[in-house]
């Protein structure tokens, strides 16, 4: 049997269908686009924002958040547990709110509070920190 310097039978050379392995390569080139376009997968952050969002806290959370708002897609801010927020409280949230813009990424919402949305709207910052008007 006669050898190809490859080691190969130069029955299976000549067999060989180049065709094939262009096809294959289309295949895994087309499924790699495809990969590249997906849309990457979000990286969410739970952060709760305890019962107290005032200008004693408000280094605290910006230390613990500033750096996770680059690094992930969406930060989730859950306020259900807020019971009072001060001026600072809400500049911290319109600083972060304006950094996610900047960079791409999201910043939601996980629960109610009242003293939140009350705050945000007597301020006039409700609309840039995405609540909905409050009903009288």
């Amino acid at each position: 049997m006669a050898r190809h310097k490859t080691g190969k039978p130069a029955a299976a050379l000549l067999s060989h269908n180049p065709l094939a392995d262009i096809e294959t390569l289309a295949a895994q080139r087309d499924e790699a686009i495809k990969n590249l376009s997906a849309p990457p997968a979000e990286r969410v952050y739970r952060f709760d924002l305890g019962e107290f969002l005032v200008i004693q806290e408000v280094m605290t959370v910006w230390d613990d958040l500033k750096h996770r708002i680059v690094q992930e897609s969406v930060l989730l801010l859950e306020v259900a547990r807020l019971e009072q927020v001060d001026g600072a409280g809400i500049q911290l949230l319109c600083a972060l709110m304006k950094e996610a813009r900047t960079v791409g990424a999201r910043i939601e919402w996980e629960g109610h509070s009242g003293a939140l949305q009350e705050s945000a709207h007597r301020m006039g910052l409700a609309a840039f920190l995405g609540f909905e008007p409050l009903r009288s």
